[in-house]
């Protein structure tokens, strides 16, 4: 070993080196060579676990010694010599806990009406509020172990408007406080821990106001809870040089110069990351655009408007004072609020307000009809709870700057870094079935400006400078997201005025508006009861009724009649076929295809066919990249959880076809809960919700299947089935066909398909009567079947034996026989005729020449 160790070392291979876990104090290092001789990894054991090595280095073998030491990071990499960074509030949020508390009387009374600690966006961590003219406290808790002597770091930021302190506390010990007024400057705070066990205390304390008053945190370190790091990571921002415990990224206004952040020269400021002093330029007058108002909440009437420099702020204010706040009439309140004399607040459910001016009252929506809720956003004085902002520049790192908030409205920060894009994410559930949300935005023209629904892009703005757009939404939640990607140009920004969510689970209604048919309301409802599949609502929206005789309906819709040769199920929620089909006097039996309603087919359950099917379906059938499954008029809800679809509607067929094979850019699809499922490249179609045709054909019967999810963005899937009589298959199996305009045909060879056999169709054979009873068989012919599939029918028939002498053979008997009597009579006598001319004949020769003999011999 220490053989191939050396050969490996002098032939200046590369390594990589991984160490296990700590186990009895001692971990291993495996070695892997990388393109050396034989590329055999080793393993060094019995290494102590508490070696320890500084920040900005990390722990390293001596190959030739096989023990540890410690390496310096690299030019542009660092690491924080073991411990934990806190810059992710998503996915470290397991690692503190929070609490927020209320002054009410003279006692603190935690989680009384106050928002605690929160993620503002991923990258930072805001402290919360609770009602104005009120004491509140919010703290952060935090219990490390430190194994070697380490440090609590903490990167915050002031935007704290009068009263408002910020506390850190080590073990209940004070360690670091702020009093200051808000300077919008991000602060380091570094605190030296000893190892062991504590508990470290972030607390904010303020008297909350009509002004903003917060602390943002964003970034918190806590060193020494390893003994050494084992890696060095790469500075996502910023720069380092070798050795380094950090990468400096220079806020604005300031330059790196050896190491350390230095401000730039009085009246002059920098963009955040510059890396010297030459990119510090003079800083330009403020004018009225570098500033902004917002406004307190509406209160007794009255509300008071705020004047705020933006931030962050790009220009020179020295001598330019802001407008003093002052304070107006509310005016109207926003959408779905009314004013109850001290402030605006959201009607209660089942009422509505349509004139929000002061002294209107909310309205109770009667009964047939319903007030849906909708959240209204159009005061920007801060960036609200329910809303996420950030950045991420051209490398995919987290930027500095997101949406910042300008009273009225919502614009992209100032300070982006080129190329970069600006996101704002909200989300909200919706209830209603026609819940929608819209927007309005104005953008430069160098930004591409684009909105997504559950990661899908619903509008992309590239040219046009504004306007308002609307996006229907389907009951559920929905995350929204609108993205400001930015070019090389030097300003740009993209802005939001007003955002409107409507069907929402919680806000105000500004409207009472009618219940659809299928649905009731008995009054003051946010929104109406769906009546049950088999009925609708009558008239007046107020009561469900049962659909009349032959006709049917889904859940909150109306009834509609089935297609001739059709029925109502028992539930009378979809149409099917009774067990004969009766339809142009042709009669086909199909109960046992069909099974019943709701249970697979009868053939489904023979232990052949359980591979072959799928519920109420007959599945797979294959074709190319897509897999169809196809009932026999026994609609049921898909379940198939390891692929995405397009709806929940129950189907009468389905298919299964990859995302790229169908035209749904536009269209919203369920998505799946595992990500990682190997079918997360299919998408499951609903290929037909509703049995809309029934029909003969020369070789059977036909059926189609309407309504299925959205083909493109004017058609539906349509299905049609061709059922051909085939007396030599039993079940069947539907084969592809062809598409065609969003209709998929299959052809479907089944003995079910053969008509049953009518009078005309039989062919009959009788048998002799024998022991006074005669067999009867009636024949299938070609293109028709007997109930019980025989191929005939035998029927048995009295019958009356004929006598003998009677019976026609007899008689035919005796008729041949008189006839051969007759025509051997004749031949007889006439024989005996021509015998007797013959005698007479010769008889008279014989006579004739003795009398000639005689005259002879008398001559002579």
């Amino acid at each position: 070993m220490v053989f191939i160790l050396l050969l490996y070392i002098s032939a200046a291979c590369e390594f990589s080196i991984d160490f296990s876990q700590c186990h009895e104090s001692t971990i291993a290092a495996l070695i892997t060579p990388k393109g050396c001789y034989g590329n055999k990894p080793w393993a060094i054991q019995n290494l102590p676990c508490d070696y320890e090595c500084p920040a900005g280095e990390r722990l390293d073998i001596n190959l030739n010694a096989s023990s540890l030491i410690c390496t310096p990071c690299q030019e542009n990499t660092y690491n924080i010599g073991g411990g934990i960074t806190i810059n992710s509030w998503s996915l470290h949020r397991h690692d503190f806990s929070s609490f927020c508390s209320v002054l009410i009387g003279k006692s603190w009374k935690k989680g009384a009406n106050c928002t605690t600690w929160h993620a503002s966006s991923d990258e930072i961590l805001i402290s919360g509020t609770t009602s104005i003219n009120n004491w509140y406290a919010a703290d952060l808790f935090l219990y490390p172990y430190l194994v070697k002597p380490g440090k609590v770091k903490l990167i915050y930021r002031r935007e704290v408007s009068g009263q408002g302190n910020f506390f850190i506390y080590i073990d209940n010990l004070l360690q670091y406080v702020d009093m200051e007024s808000p300077s919008y400057e991000w602060f380091t705070v570094d605190i030296p821990l000893d190892p062991g066990r504590h508990e470290i205390q972030i607390a904010f304390i303020n008297y909350v106001t009509d002004q903003i008053s917060e602390i943002v945190i964003k970034e918190i370190q806590i060193r020494g809870t390893e003994h050494a790091a084992y890696t060095c990571l790469p500075c996502a921002n910023g720069k380092s040089t070798k050795g380094a415990d950090e990468c400096l990224h220079c806020e604005m206004g300031s330059y790196l110069d050896d190491k350390i952040c230095k401000k730039c020269p009085y009246g002059t400021t920098s963009l955040p990351g510059s890396a010297d002093i030459l990119d510090c330029y003079k800083l330009k007058n403020c004018t009225v655009l570098d500033f902004h108002y917002y406004f307190s909440e509406c209160r007794y009437g009255m509300k008071t408007k705020f004047y705020e420099w933006n931030y962050p702020l790009m220009c020179n204010n020295e001598g330019i004072t802001l407008p003093n706040m002052y304070i107006m009439p509310c005016g109207n309140c926003p959408l779905g609020k009314f004013y109850n004399e001290t402030y605006c607040e959201y009607c209660e459910t089942g009422s509505f307000i349509v004139d929000s001016s002061p002294g209107k009252k909310c309205l109770e929506c009667p009964e047939g009809k319903y007030s849906p809720k909708m959240l209204a956003f159009t005061d920007w004085g801060v960036i609200p709870d329910q809303f996420n902002t950030w950045c991420m520049s051209v490398k995919n790192t987290i930027c500095s700057f997101g949406w910042e908030t300008r009273g009225t409205f919502i614009i992209t920060s100032p300070l982006y870094e080129r190329e970069s894009s600006i996101y704002i994410e909200t989300t909200f559930e919706f209830i209603e079935k026609d819940s929608y949300f819209s927007y309005n935005f104005t953008k430069t023209s160098g930004t591409n400006f684009i909105v997504y629904v559950d990661g899908i892009v619903k509008d992309s703005y590239q040219n046009q400078a504004g306007g308002l757009s609307q996006h229907s939404l389907s009951p559920g939640n929905h995350t929204i997201k609108w993205l400001c990607k930015h070019s090389i140009s030097s300003y740009e920004y993209c802005s939001l005025s007003e955002i409107l969510f409507h069907g929402t689970r919680h806000g105000g209604s500004a409207a009472c508006i009618p219940c659809k048919d299928g649905s009731i309301s008995k009054g003051n409802q946010q929104m109406c009861t769906a009546c049950n599949a088999g009925f609708t609502s009558n008239l007046n929206h107020t009561l469900c009724i049962p659909c009349p005789s032959g006709m049917v309906s889904k859940e909150s819709s109306k009834c509609s009649l089935c297609p001739p040769g059709t029925i109502p199920d028992s539930n009378s929620e979809f149409c099917t076929l009774p067990e004969l089909l009766v339809i142009n006097n042709k009669t086909f039996q199909i109960q046992k295809l069909r099974g019943k309603i709701g249970n697979p087919s009868d053939y489904c359950k023979e232990d052949r066919m359980l591979k072959y099917c799928y519920g109420t379906f007959f599945g797979p059938s294959l074709h190319k990249d897509s897999i169809f499954y196809i009932s026999f008029v026994n609609p049921s809800e898909i379940k198939m959880p390891n692929y995405a679809k397009v709806s929940n509607m129950n189907a009468y067929a389905f298919g299964i076809f990859p995302k790229n094979s169908l035209t749904l850019t536009e269209i919203e699809y369920l998505e799946l809960e595992d990500v990682c499922s190997e079918a997360h490249d299919k998408i499951l179609v609903n290929l037909g919700s509703e049995l809309s045709l029934v029909n003969t054909t020369n070789l059977g019967f036909m059926l189609e299947y309407s309504n299925g999810d959205c083909c493109d963005q004017n058609k539906k899937f349509t299905t049609k089935i061709e059922f051909i009589c085939d007396k030599y298959e039993k079940e069947g199996w539907p084969f592809f066909l062809h598409e065609t305009n969003c209709e998929i045909v299959f052809a479907w060879p089944t003995i079910h398909a053969c008509r049953m056999c009518s009078d005309e169709d039989l062919i009959i054979h009788k048998g002799e009567c024998k022991d006074g009873k005669r067999e009867i068989h009636y024949y299938e012919s070609e293109k028709c079947v007997f109930a019980n599939n025989t191929g005939f029918v035998k029927q048995v028939e009295k019958c009356e034996e004929e006598s003998v002498i009677m019976s026609w053979p007899f008689l035919v008997l005796v008729l041949v026989s008189v006839v051969l009597i007759i025509l051997v009579s004749v031949v007889s006598i006439w024989i005996f005729k021509v015998k007797h001319t013959i005698v007479l004949s010769q008889a008279k020769l014989s006579v004739r020449s003795s009398r000639a003999f005689e005259e002879i011999n008398s001559d002579r």
